[in-house]
C-alpha cells in the first residue's frame, strides 16, 4: 500500500504551489495604493483648499490616475473615478486636458487593444461632466460622438459599457439635435451582421434617438435607416424581429413614419409581405399583420398598389421558374435520346441547369 502510494505520488504532476511572497507583495502594494488614494482624497476635500497652490495638481497626476483605471480590481477603478471627478470639478484650468486624455484612452482601446477595464467608469464620469457642465463646445461633442463613440460600438465587449455610453450620447444629442442624423448614419455603416445581441442593442439606441429627432433630420436618414429596419424585420432570429417591431410602440416614431409614409412604405412593404407569409414564428407574423393594417390606414392607395405589384412580380417569377423547368426537362429528354449515361449524369449534377438550359432557349 505504501509503495503503491509512493509510485502514484511520484508519477503524478506536482500540485501547483502558491508563492506566499508574491501574494504578500501584491497585498502590500494594494494596501499602499489604497492608502495613497485615501490621502489624496482627503487632500482634495480639504476645506482651505483654495489656499493651496493648485499647480500641485498637474498633468502627470492625471496620466497616473488614468493608468490606474486599467486595473482588474473594480474597487480600485471606482476609487480612481471618484478622484478624477473631484479633480475635474475643482480645477477649471485642467478640464480640457482631462477630456483630451480620456479621449486618448478611448483611442487606445479602439485601435490598439480591447482591454475593457476602465471604459465603463470613464463613460460614467463623462455623464456627470455633461450633466453639470455646459462648457464643452459643439465641435468637441461632434468629435466625441462621431470619431469615438461610433467606433466604440464595434467592440465585442460593447455590452459592458453600452448603457452609460448611451446615456452620455443622449445627453449630448439632446442639446444638439442636428448631430443625430450623422450619428445614426455612423451606426448604420457599422451595423453588426453576425451578433444578434449587438443588433438588438443597436435597435434600442436607434429608437431612443428617433424619439428625439426632428422632422428635417429624420428625412435625411429615413431611406438608409428603414432599409436596415426592413432587413432586421426579416431576420430569422425571433428576438431581433420582435425588437424591430417595437418601433411601432413609440409615438414619435409612428408620427414621423406617417408623415413620410410615401417614402417608407415602399421600402418596408416587401419585408412585411415576406414575414407575414413565411416567418416561422406565429407571434411575429401576427405583429407584422397589425403593422400592415396600420400602413393600410395611412395610405390605402399606395398599399394596394404595392401589394398588386408584388403579387405580379411573384407570378412572373413563378412563370419564369416553370418555364425554366420545362426547358430543363426538354433538354434532358433530348440528351437522353442521344446518350442515356449523360442524362443520368445530369440528374446527379443539376447545378449546370442555368448554362445547359440556354441551349434550348429560342
Amino acid at each position: 500500500m505504501n509503495d503503491s502510494h509512493a509510485r502514484v505520488s511520484a508519477d503524478s504532476p506536482p500540485a501547483e504551489k502558491i508563492d506566499i511572497d508574491i501574494v504578500s507583495k501584491d497585498l502590500e502594494d494594494m494596501a499602499k495604493r489604497q492608502l495613497t488614494f485615501e490621502i489624496f482624497s482627503r487632500f482634495l476635500e480639504y476645506t482651505d483648499f483654495d489656499a493651496i497652490d493648485k499647480r500641485e495638481i498637474d498633468q502627470t497626476i492625471i496620466v497616473k490616475l488614468l493608468e490606474s483605471l486599467d486595473s482588474k480590481v473594480m474597487g480600485e477603478r471606482e476609487f480612481t473615478k471618484i478622484l478624477l471627478r473631484r479633480i475635474y470639478f475643482k480645477f477649471d484650468a485642467i478640464r480640457p486636458y482631462i477630456r483630451l486624455e480620456i479621449n486618448n484612452v478611448f483611442y487606445r482601446f479602439i485601435y490598439e487593444t480591447e482591454n475593457v477595464y476602465g471604459i465603463p467608469e470613464l463613460m460614467e464620469l463623462l455623464n456627470e461632466v455633461f450633466r453639470k457642465c455646459n462648457e464643452i463646445s459643439i465641435q468637441e461633442q461632434e468629435h466625441l460622438l462621431i470619431k469615438i463613440f461610433v467606433p466604440l460600438h464595434k467592440s465585442r465587449s460593447l455590452v459592458t459599457y453600452f448603457a452609460p455610453m448611451m446615456k452620455c450620447t443622449l445627453l449630448m444629442l439632446s442639446e444638439n439635435l442636428k448631430l443625430i442624423g450623422y450619428f445614426i448614419n455612423g451606426l448604420l455603416k457599422i451595423w453588426p451582421m453576425v451578433s444578434s445581441e449587438k443588433e438588438m442593442l443597436f435597435l434600442d439606441e436607434i429608437y431612443k434617438l428617433m424619439e428625439k429627432i426632428g422632422p428635417e433630420e429624420f428625412q435625411q436618414i429615413q431611406i438608409p435607416m428603414f432599409r436596415r429596419i426592413a432587413k432586421c424585420l426579416a431576420s430569422p432570429h425571433m428576438s431581433v424581429a420582435e425588437r424591430t417591431l417595437r418601433m411601432w410602440s413609440h409615438e414619435n416614431i409612428v408620427s414621423l413614419i406617417m408623415a413620410n409614409n410615401e417614402v417608407i412604405l415602399p421600402i418596408m412593404f416587401p419585408a412585411l409581405y415576406h414575414v407575414s407569409k413565411e416567418h416561422w414564428n406565429e407571434e411575429v407574423r401576427d405583429l407584422v399583420y397589425s403593422i400592415s393594417k396600420l400602413f393600410l390606414q395611412m395610405n390605402e392607395k399606395l398599399f394596394n398598389k404595392l401589394n398588386k405589384n408584388l403579387k405580379s412580380e411573384h407570378e412572373k417569377s413563378k412563370a419564369l421558374q416553370l418555364k425554366r423547368e420545362e426547358r430543363w426537362n426538354k433538354l434532358k429528354e433530348i440528351l437522353s435520346q442521344h446518350s442515356p449515361s449523360l442524362s443520368a449524369g445530369l440528374n446527379l449534377n443539376s447545378g449546370c441547369e442555368d448554362n445547359l438550359s440556354k441551349l434550348v432557349i429560342d
